[in-house]
């Protein structure tokens, strides 16, 4: 993730570069943006391409696409595909939700084609917490597992699923075991439904899911084997596919640490990520533990922060932001962070023990009443649209000075309460008219 990051300038700067450009028509289920997008994963740069609006003479849109600039990274035709695929999996992972691969394109400029099925639109699409497995398997288990969450027919939907827990749970006789052993762990509506009353029914849910699934699904030699035009058969596995699916989400989480979307909300390690790899973990533990009020530790950070406030594509940048105060409480730390002409002050307190970076834009941000000097008219300007930006449900990153995030704050709920966007906007207004009048040009 890079520190000024604006996806859709980048985005539109790569829509226009000639290239070898390998390009995926997807149907998907995921929110795609609506306005051209880049994600980086794995240190390269994909295109995501919106639905588009009719054109030709049939007047047919385009489908969303993911689109990879081959030449740009030495990449075959081949492996650019492989590429755009593992990113896939990797999305549906994260998302839960199908990406289906319907065609292939390319050319020397990104462009889509095809028609509208099923796609789903938003104004800007996370690249946050995708996996990155090095293993192959792990690879493979996550294409087995978008191919489930794409596959409309239940049937072929259940197998994908139970061979993505094939490839993780690789020995068929620990396979039933495994599963027994996990049942406690299935929690989502429709699975544990569907467990409940298999087991009601006495069934064995490994054996059940071997037999009245996968090898029925996958072999018509001998009963037990599904019918597609069967609609008992239909229903049955309609009701069976989710609970496959959980199996198989414990898996591959289990076998190859490819964390759950459930799982890292949980967690919740992602807020305080780069401040642990920092702080010694003996001082961490003691945080933990509510032993931290009288710790004395060194740690090594840098002279200077940039805290950037970002509500999807929208950012905001404070430059320059030094610690002016630190100090220890029983579950973490207190940091005041302080401008260069000392215009704003921002409170972030590091709590260990609810893996929080707390952070209040109306409590813990206080800016210059100074309107003569236009450095601190320009930092307070800054701060007022980062705070903006944070009670609009936007959050506070803040990160060194080598691209590192060291933490980042949950988004910002208001209660009860909207956004005062008269008072901000006549605040900014009166400060930039005060800039104009002291001789700096509008930037």
């Amino acid at each position: 993730m890079k520190i000024i990051f604006n996806p859709f300038e980048e985005a539109d700067k790569l829509a226009v570069e000639n290239g070898d450009w390998v390009v995926a028509i997807v149907e998907t289920q995921v929110f795609w943006p609506k306005l051209k997008q880049t994600i980086t994963y794995e240190g390269k740069d994909y295109l995501l391409l919106p639905l588009g609006e009719p054109t030709g003479p049939f007047a047919t849109r385009q489908l969303p696409a993911i689109a990879l600039r081959a030449d740009s990274y030495g990449l075959s035709r081949e492996d650019a595909r492989k590429s755009i695929m593992q990113f896939a999996s990797a999305l549906s992972w994260r998302e839960g939700a199908k990406i289906d691969i319907v065609g292939w394109g390319g050319g020397n400029l990104p462009r889509s084609m095809g028609i509208i099925r099923n796609n789903a639109v938003t104004d800007y699409l996370d690249g946050e917490h995708l996996p990155s497995p090095q293993d192959d398997r792990a690879r493979a288990a996550l294409a087995f597992y978008r191919e489930g969450v794409s596959l409309d027919n239940p049937f072929y939907s259940f197998l994908s699923f139970y061979k993505a827990f094939s490839v993780a749970v690789s020995d068929p006789q620990s396979r039933g075991p495994w599963i027994f052993g996990k049942r406690g762990e299935i929690t989502q509506g429709q699975a544990k439904e569907r467990l409940d009353e298999l087991e009601r029914d006495g069934n064995e849910i490994g054996d059940y899911l071997y037999h009245a699934g996968r090898h029925a699904i996958a072999h018509a030699d001998h009963e037990p084997f599904v019918n597609p035009d069967d609609a008992d058969d239909h229903f049955r596995l309609s009701r069976d596919a989710p609970l496959m699916r959980a199996f198989a989400e414990l898996a591959i989480e289990e076998r190859f640490g490819v964390k759950r979307k459930m799982t890292i909300y949980r967690e919740h390690l992602y807020e305080l990520d780069g401040f642990r790899k920092v702080i010694p973990e003996d001082a961490v533990k003691a945080f933990k533990d509510g032993r931290g009020a009288d710790l004395a530790f060194q740690v090594e950070l840098p002279e200077h922060f940039l805290l950037v406030a970002r509500k999807g594509p929208e950012q905001h940048t404070l430059k320059g932001m030094k610690i002016v105060v630190g100090q220890c409480f029983d579950h973490g730390l207190m940091m005041d962070f302080r401008s260069k002409v000392e215009a704003v002050t921002i409170r972030v307190i590091l709590n260990f023990a609810d893996e929080k970076l707390v952070f209040d834009p109306l409590r813990h941000i206080g800016v210059s009443q100074r309107r003569d000097d236009p450095d601190s008219i320009l930092e307070t300007v800054a701060a007022l649209e980062a705070q903006r930006c944070i009670l609009s449900n936007g959050h506070l990153e803040i990160w060194d000075p080598e691209g590192e995030r060291l933490g980042a704050s949950e988004g910002y709920i208001p209660m009860n309460a909207f956004v005062n966007d008269e008072y901000f906007e006549k605040e900014l207004r009166y400060l930039r008219g005060r800039l104009e009048e002291l001789g700096v040009p509008k930037s």
